[in-house]
């Protein structure tokens, strides 16, 4: 780490902070007692790896990122792949072995050995994930870093291994900054910050200037006592995606689960007709929600559960807007019974399993924990759906009652509502 700070200090500034290990592992603490709104860090923009730097390093630099947005959504993640393969990064990473490149202190400083389900042995399957969405999440991520890895021995000079593409991938899925100015880009120093919670955030960042000769600054936002570490904010994840890209999950994120989504008989021409004006494909699909996007998928539900039902053609389009907010009690009660039928398909699908051969390697035993939770927490969610669904159904068609969960979500709050005041004359 005293490479990587002198190698900073030389070209630009970094301030009151010391790297050691915590909770988190190895992370940045203040070195003193700060107050808010100091300076950290002001990084000149040749300390930054970006994507145009990756790719003007690259003898096949600007071919990879033509042909990696034929079929990836972040080509640049690629081409800075593909440039810490060609700097053969993870032979200098946590050594001192000689290297010759002006960004040698920084590779010194990554970590050679990491644990995300990308470095997992393909062999080594937790039972505890069978059926659940983090397994889902796991083998698309499999399937899309084998096209990735395909793609990039078409245009390396040299063989590259699947080991050395997946460390070098992790890193870069791990630490690329996302700013407006450089797109994505590895930034030395400040991703030595771990995450935190909205609440434990103490710093914030921004580029100023153009890319050629601006810096990046980061600066304290809230005071820290000494020996508190600064954490920064790598967005709001689910711990299924926090593990996924990271290696590590919080005491608590909110989850994320994938239900079934089974479009109308084809047969029942009005609910398809509506069903594919609201987005919903031809076949049965899986798609994900969390505790604040559920009500998205509710007008999916009331468009299928049209089932049986004629109308003009006239009248479709005044029906694709209603059934997008609570309108009739008979169609509300079978949508929710479609609901309740994906969440039952779900929690099915997550049965306990017969218990595993006992963890025995330190990453074993880490990585089984974070499944663990990950998925007790989806379970968690499936089960704070079915509650939601209950009380709604008890609203429409059962006998009034009181659910603590009122005072819970404002989404749940309105949603009760609505359907209590719809159902009200009816009571």
């Amino acid at each position: 780490m005293e490479g990587l700070e002198a190698w900073i200090r030389r070209h630009g500034r970094c301030e009151a902070v010391a790297f050691q290990v915590g909770s988190r592992g190895r992370g940045a603490f203040a070195a003193e007692s700060l107050q808010g709104v100091e300076e950290l860090c002001r990084l000149p923009a040749k300390l930054l790896i970006t994507e145009a730097r990756a790719a003007a390093g690259l003898p096949w630099g600007a071919q990879l990122r033509e042909a990696a947005e034929e079929f990836t959504g972040a080509p640049g993640l690629l081409v800075l792949t593909s440039f810490l393969l060609h700097e053969d990064a993870k032979k200098h990473a946590a050594s001192e072995s000689a290297c010759d490149s002006f960004y040698a202190p920084y590779y010194r400083a990554l970590p050679k050995d990491l644990n995300t389900p990308m470095l997992w042995p393909e062999a080594w399957h937790p039972n505890c994930i069978r059926g659940s969405h983090l397994e889902r999440l796991i083998k698309a991520k499999r399937h899309s870093l084998a096209l990735e890895f395909t793609l990039l021995q078409s245009h390396h000079e040299k063989p590259i291994s699947w080991e050395d593409f997946l460390w070098a991938r992790s890193i870069v899925a791990s630490r690329a900054y996302a700013l407006p100015e450089l797109h994505r880009c590895l930034v030395p120093w400040a991703d030595l910050l771990n995450h935190g919670t909205a609440e434990e955030v103490a710093v914030r960042y921004t580029f100023e200037g153009n890319a050629d000769d601006g810096e990046f600054v980061m600066t304290l936002c809230r005071p820290l006592v000494a020996n508190e570490e600064l954490l920064q904010s790598y967005g709001r994840k689910p711990n299924a995606l926090l593990l996924l890209d990271y290696g590590f999950v919080l005491p608590y994120a909110h989850a994320v689960v994938s239900l079934p989504l089974r479009p109308p008989a084809k047969e029942a021409q009005l609910a398809q007709h509506i069903w594919r004006r609201l987005g919903g494909r031809d076949r049965e699909t899986s798609l994900e929600v969390d505790s604040a996007s559920w009500t998205k998928l509710l007008p999916l539900w009331r468009a299928a559960s049209l089932e049986g039902r004629e109308t003009i053609p006239e009248e479709a389009e005044v029906l694709t807007q209603r059934v997008k907010d609570v309108w009739e009690i008979s169609l509300e009660i079978r949508a929710l019974r479609r609901f309740q039928e994906a969440c039952d398909a779900a929690l099915q699908k997550l049965q306990p399993a017969e218990a595993g051969a006992p963890a025995k390697a330190e990453w074993e035993i880490f990585a089984e924990r974070c499944c663990t939770q990950v998925v007790q927490e989806e379970r968690s969610l499936l089960n704070w759906f079915s509650w939601l669904i209950e009380a709604a159904l008890s609203c429409l068609e059962g006998p009034r009652r009181d659910w603590p969960g009122l005072d819970g979500p404002s989404e749940v709050t309105a949603y009760l509502g609505q359907l209590q005041a719809m159902s009200a004359p009816h009571s």
